[in-house]
C-alpha cells in the first residue's frame, strides 16, 4: 500500500504516513500505486542530506551577521578616532553598536519566524500582476509587482511577491506544499512537476534542470 498524497510506501496497518503525515482513508485501495512522471509531493524533504545543508545555511548566516556586526563597529570606530567623514568618538561608536544590533535583531527574528513556522498546503487561486509608478514626473519609470495568491487548505489566503521567472513558474490549480523552516520560505513545492523542465532547490532557491538529483549550487537533495 502506498501514501495516498506522497506515494511513500506504506505497511498495511499504517494510518499516517512517515513522509508526509497525511491520514490514510481506510477505505482506499491498498494496491494503489505511487504517483508516477513526476507527479506527488517528494519524500526528499526528510532526507538527512537535506538537513544538513539547512545547518551549513543556518551556520553560513550566523557567521555573515556576525562579519558584517564587526566590520560595522570596527568600522566606526575608526572613523570616529580618525576624525573621517565628519565622524567623531563617541557618537561614532554608538552609531557602529546601533547597526550592529540591528543586524543582530534581523537575524533573531528571522530564526524565531522560522522555529514557529508550520507546514501547510494549497491551492493556487489567482495571479496578478501590478505595474507600479515610481516618479509622478516620469510615468514610465516604474517597475512590476508580481502576486501569486494562494488558497491554504484551512481557505485562508496568503499572497506572495515573486520575480517574473518564479510568477511563470506557478499557474492557477497548481497543487502546492509549503514546507517549514526553510531559508527559501517562499518557495512552495508543486504537486505536479511532470510539465517542467526545471525547478527550484529549496534550500538556496537555486534554478536546476528537473532531472538533477542535487542542487548545482548547494548540493540540497532536489524535490523532483
Amino acid at each position: 500500500m502506498f501514501c495516498q498524497n506522497c506515494g511513500t510506501a506504506l505497511s498495511e496497518n499504517q494510518r499516517f504516513c512517515p513522509s508526509c503525515g497525511v491520514q490514510q482513508d481506510a477505505a482506499a485501495s491498498p494496491q494503489a500505486a505511487p504517483p508516477a512522471g513526476r507527479v506527488g509531493f517528494s519524500s526528499r524533504i526528510h532526507d538527512p542530506a537535506f538537513a544538513l545543508i539547512m545547518k551549513k545555511i543556518n551556520r553560513g548566516s550566523l557567521i555573515f551577521t556576525l562579519i558584517l556586526s564587526l566590520v560595522s563597529l570596527i568600522g566606526f570606530t575608526v572613523a570616529g578616532v580618525m576624525e573621517a567623514g565628519g565622524f567623531e568618538l563617541p557618537s561614532s561608536l554608538w552609531i557602529g553598536l546601533g547597526l550592529a544590533g540591528l543586524l543582530w535583531l534581523i537575524y533573531f527574528i528571522q530564526g524565531w519566524r522560522r522555529r514557529r513556522d508550520t507546514s501547510w498546503e494549497g491551492t493556487v487561486v489567482d495571479k496578478k500582476i501590478d505595474r507600479i509608478t515610481r516618479s509622478r514626473e516620469d510615468p514610465y519609470n516604474h517597475q512590476f509587482k508580481y502576486t501569486v495568491v494562494v488558497r491554504k487548505d484551512d481557505h485562508s489566503l496568503v499572497k506572495l511577491n515573486y520575480t517574473q521567472e518564479l510568477y511563470d513558474y506557478y499557474q492557477e490549480g497548481d497543487r502546492v506544499r509549503h514546507h517549514a523552516g526553510l531559508a527559501a520560505s517562499h518557495l512552495l513545492e508543486k504537486y505536479d512537476k511532470s510539465g517542467d523542465d526545471h525547478l527550484y532547490c529549496l534550500a538556496c532557491s537555486t534554478k536546476n534542470p528537473i532531472d538533477q538529483d542535487l542542487c548545482r549550487r548547494c548540493k540540497a537533495p532536489l524535490l523532483n
